[in-house]
């Protein structure tokens, strides 16, 4: 018994015959694409949905507009009424922001292509274009990332002040004769020494009200004693009002209770048709800063579908091929260099009339004639004279002298290739034979130690 592989070929390619021989010959088959560059954009599509809070009424201009208080520098920074249009301003930047990219980032998929030289499965194909996409999106995060930090630490490092009174409080007094202008550092906390160029203060924010402090230009002190009276859930103040928003959760936007408190503080909205149950932010879990969801460019879902039909036919395998092996027993290999030897008769069919006129001409001749060497030269001219003028593909419609020729040397050619094809043939199964003859003495050898011990 002994092992032969040899390699299948199958054309006529369709998907389902495509996964019948990836189930039965997965580890050897092979199935060479037509077109090894593939353009994204020819089977793959994408649905991103965005976040609720960038198609909700709080980046609207008019929600915007109704958060806006002409007088808002008179509230410390802390009071979400100082800030609270600024920062819902940022957060529709944001969401505009990232939707731009999210829709630049898949006009240039268009422009990427998959290259790959075999037909891939689906499942294959599937897995490599979301690791192909996933790496493209974390790229864009990394680049928006890089930009946002450098931003933030050049707020930081230059101290820049904000119109908001957030990291500095200018005041100035004009007598007739001169003008007198300080800068205070803020404070949010009195109890603790949280001066805004010492410190990264962020605090949460609210509506507070004050017990002392006015200034005379009607501006309040915030260096003193206060305390909220409502909360504003999940949003913060901050030296930079930047910093402050990247670290809100936006929490009060989910609570229906929280939202029905800002109209007795922002009066236009009063002005606006609200319904704060339809309008509120659901099916999320709050408790996400903005940083993360501007991290991810405030994508909530981003489903990638392939359409491997269409793969399919832009890689066009024409054919497969797969590598199988096969058992062949020792009367298998007998019957098959037996039935070699039938393409002999061809030759003894045609080499018979010389055989047997030789044999007639030895038979009338005298027994005590003399073989000299006139006699062997002359035969042996006689035999190549015959090797020279024999034709196996004698043809009635062919017998011009070029069309002779050809006949003569194709015979030849076939005659000097059917030799060593027969010769290679007896030398692998002489071999086979002794391997097979070896296996077989050492079971018999084995058998008999095995009994002999017992």
């Amino acid at each position: 018994m002994s092992l032969q592989t040899r390699t299948v070929t199958i054309s006529s390619i369709t998907p389902s015959l495509f996964d019948q021989l990836r189930r039965e010959h997965g580890e050897t088959l092979s199935c060479p694409c037509s077109k090894i560059n593939i353009p994204y954009d020819e089977f793959v599509t994408n649905n991103v949905s965005f976040h609720p809070l960038c198609s909700s009424l709080f980046v609207s201009q008019q929600w915007i507009q109704a958060l806006y208080l002409f007088d808002s520098s008179i509230y410390l920074p802390m009071d979400f009424r100082a800030t609270g249009s600024a920062q819902f301003g940022l957060l529709a930047d944001f969401c505009s922001l990232s939707e731009n990219i999210v829709l630049q980032f898949l006009a240039d998929l268009s422009s990427y292509q998959l290259v790959t030289v075999q037909l891939l499965p689906e499942y294959q194909l599937q897995a490599e274009v979301n690791a192909t996409i996933q790496q493209l999106r974390n790229s864009t995060s990394v680049q928006l990332n890089s930009s946002l930090s450098y931003l933030r630490e050049m707020q930081l490092s230059n101290s820049l002040v904000s119109a908001f009174n957030t990291h500095t409080l200018v005041l100035s007094s004009c007598p007739p004769s001169y003008c007198n202008v300080r800068f205070l550092a803020q404070e949010y906390e009195a109890s603790r020494p949280n001066y805004c160029p010492l410190t990264r203060v962020i605090v949460p924010t609210g509506f507070y009200f004050f017990t002392y402090g006015y200034y005379n230009f009607g501006r309040p002190s915030i260096a003193i004693r206060s305390w909220r009276s409502v909360t504003v859930d999940g949003f913060f103040a901050a030296c930079i009002p930047l910093e402050a928003l990247l670290a809100s959760t936006l929490d009060c936007l989910y609570y229906v209770k929280c939202l029905e408190n800002l109209p007795s503080y922002f009066p236009a909205l009063n002005q606006i048709n609200i319904s704060w149950s339809n309008s509120v932010l659901s099916g999320h879990i709050p408790g996400v800063p903005v940083n993360d969801h501007l991290t991810n460019l405030f994508v909530d879902e981003w489903l990638t579908m392939i359409n491997y039909s269409k793969y399919f036919s832009l890689c066009a395998p024409s054919f497969c091929t797969y590598s199988t092996t096969d058992f062949i027993n020792f009367s298998y290999a007998v019957t098959l260099s037996i039935s070699l030897y039938g393409g002999l008769i061809i030759i003894l069919r045609l080499i018979s009339i010389f055989l047997i006129n030789m044999l007639f001409k030895f038979k009338h001749r005298s027994v005590n004639i003399r073989f000299d060497s006139v006699h062997v030269v002359a035969y042996i001219r006689n035999l190549l004279l015959w090797v020279k003028q024999l034709n196996l593909f004698k043809s009635a419609n062919n017998r011009s002298a070029d069309n002779l020729k050809q006949q003569r040397i194709t015979t030849r050619l076939y005659l000097i290739l059917f030799s060593g094809t027969n010769d290679t043939n007896f030398s692998y199964f002489e071999s086979k034979l002794w391997a097979s003859s070896d296996s077989v003495l050492n079971v018999v050898l084995m058998i008999n130690q095995k009994l002999y011990h017992r």
